[in-house]
């Protein structure tokens, strides 16, 4: 008999302790909530080559905290596979309910199944959890008939549908607008356990009230309101708010107003939301009135205003041409430590472009960026339009330039299609230190600067691109490629797909299409086919535009018998 070595024994508890110390780091680290994406994976690996290895609780929950980064959801799945494949380490049932999940929040409930079946496949049981991921799954894919099914057949895997298996396929219905077989499953979930195991409870009622008032059936929620009381359920702010927003709905803003004033008595008080619903009702319904006074009376409530409920009013009053009572609001929401946003300039900014003040505008605009608040598209697109009608474009230049005035020059000479002026604008605009914005720089490009003055432009608007705008965005990005392929410099492109990777931008199916028509054009028909049958797994589903380009690539060609 072979008696270990000291040595040998020292070196395995060394190992042990360091397997136990990796685990713990791993535990640790999936509780902080601060866990990326690069150190995940880097404990995965640390994982993988420990000996002895950490228990498949520890990959669980690895897998879980990448789960929940959202923006990483394929990669359990890729991890799965290599921890089975190269470390041989068996997954348990829970391992398989986080990949089925995960699956599931990928809209690939084909996928969930795959890994259903793989449970069956290997005689592991099935539990109810499962089944309540599946049935989320396909209603989120408006598969609710196979979700039905599903829930039918539970009980021949031997579980019995719980109250979150109720609940998800009854917010399927709902959210489908099947209101009639909610009702039915409501009913039926409520005589399916006398016992209590399977009562509705305070999600199921509410999902089932917000169903009956988005489908305008708001008086049937009295007969639910007096089953929760029977079931000893109590309705909530969130319950009684999606009644007052029915209500506000089918323009009844007074009873909205008459169950506001009454929840205080029900044993619940309106919050933020109750009054907001109602504020935009009575907006809606043109009582700016009554909606300034309920913007009070909420105060005193106790309950203070959010920035919705000061856009709403904002708004009404702008569009009524009430500039004064706006900007009082928008003192009285700064003062309350709230801070306006791009909603809020915009709407003011709208309602003095509607008087013709465009001086105003101008500086509220500029007010908006002191407060480093940033413009959308739509202010700017506001602003521009309304400058370029009114032909100011020359008057405009005429200021002391600044990041508002050059971009409002730039794109008033782009509308009036003054191309000359605009590359010119542009030279000026980088002279300075100014970039575009993706405004701008969309506008520049879509109004074919680059086609009309040649190749000159063209290398402006590309290869100076990173110097000219604060950040490209996907349409950016596709608008260039278009360009580049109808010049017949398809070859180009592979550099701008990977600035665009570079720059978190994920290409888009027409972005893909661009490329595949250049590539067509240029009788390389054969890459076109080979990068189409590559679009799944780059992300992009085909669609029909995809297969009609290339099947004309291929007539050019005079290529009828390739398959695609």
């Amino acid at each position: 008999m072979k008696i270990p070595s000291s040595s040998s024994s020292s070196s395995s508890s060394s190992s042990l302790a360091l397997s136990r110390k990796l685990q713990d780091t791993v535990r640790d680290r999936c509780r902080s909530g601060n866990l990326d994406i690069k150190e995940a994976l880097n404990l995965f690996h640390q994982m993988l080559e420990a000996d002895p290895k950490p228990p498949i609780y520890s990959f669980n929950l690895l897998f879980i905290s990448i789960k929940r980064m959202k923006r990483h959801l394929h990669v359990p799945i890729s991890l799965f596979d290599t921890m089975r494949r190269v470390a041989s380490i068996s997954p348990d049932t829970f391992t398989y309910g986080i990949l089925i999940d995960v699956c599931s929040r990928m809209n690939r409930v084909d996928l969930s199944f795959s890994v259903f079946g793989s449970i069956l496949k290997r005689g592991r049981s099935v539990n109810v959890p499962f089944f309540n991921i599946l049935i989320n799954g396909l209603c989120e894919a408006r598969r609710v008939d196979d979700a039905v099914k599903l829930f039918d057949e539970m009980p021949q895997w031997g579980c019995e549908p719980g109250t979150v298996t109720y609940s998800t396929l009854i917010k399927g219905l709902c959210d489908t607008g099947n209101m009639s077989s909610a009702l039915d499953l409501l009913h039926k979930m409520r005589k399916a356990a006398p016992g209590g195991a399977c009562k509705p409870n305070l999600i199921t009622y509410t999902t089932v009230i917000r169903g009956l008032c988005k489908k305008g059936d708001v008086d049937r929620t009295r007969d639910l309101l007096q089953q929760m009381t029977d079931d000893g359920i109590s309705p909530t702010a969130v319950t009684y708010n999606c009644i007052i927003h029915g209500l506000c709905a089918k323009k009844r803003v007074r009873e909205a107003a008459q169950l506001l004033e009454k929840m205080p008595e029900l044993g619940c008080m309106p919050d933020v939301y109750s009054f907001s619903t109602l504020i935009h009702g009575l907006c809606v319904a043109g009582n700016t009135k009554m909606a300034l006074e309920l913007h009070q009376k909420m105060k005193r409530f106790g309950c203070q205003p959010d920035i919705v409920a000061y856009n709403t009013i904002i708004d009404t009053l702008c569009k009524h041409g009430e500039m004064g009572r706006a900007r009082e609001l928008l003192q009285e929401m700064v003062g309350a430590g709230i801070v306006p946003d791009v909603i809020t300039y915009t709407t003011v900014i709208h309602g003095y472009c509607l008087l013709d003040n465009w001086k105003e505008a101008i500086r509220v605009f500029q007010e908006m960026l002191h407060h480093d608040i940033s413009p959308d598209v739509a202010t700017v697109n506001l602003l521009m339009n309304y400058i370029y009608k009114h032909g100011m474009t020359d008057e405009l230049r005429k200021q002391q330039p600044n990041i508002i005035s050059s971009h409002a020059v730039l794109d008033g000479y782009c509308q009036e299609g003054r191309f000359e002026e605009s590359l010119m604008a542009v030279s000026s605009m980088l002279a300075r230190g100014l970039k575009l914005n993706p405004h701008s720089y969309n506008t520049l490009i879509r109004l074919r600067v680059c086609v009309v003055l040649g190749t000159q432009a063209w290398h402006l608007s590309c290869s100076t691109e990173r110097r000219m705008c604060q950040k490209p965005d996907l349409f950016s990005y596709t608008t260039t490629m278009h360009g580049l392929c109808r010049k017949g410099d398809v070859g180009r492109t592979p550099k701008w797909l990977q600035q665009m990777a570079d720059d978190g931008i994920t290409p888009s199916v027409v972005t893909y299409d661009c490329i595949i028509r250049g590539l067509c054009l240029k009788k390389r028909v054969v890459e076109a086919a080979q990068l189409l049958h590559k679009l799944p797994e780059l992300g992009c589903k085909p669609v029909v535009y995809s297969f009609n380009t290339l099947l004309r690539g291929f007539c050019i060609v005079g290529d009828t018998k390739l398959e695609l």
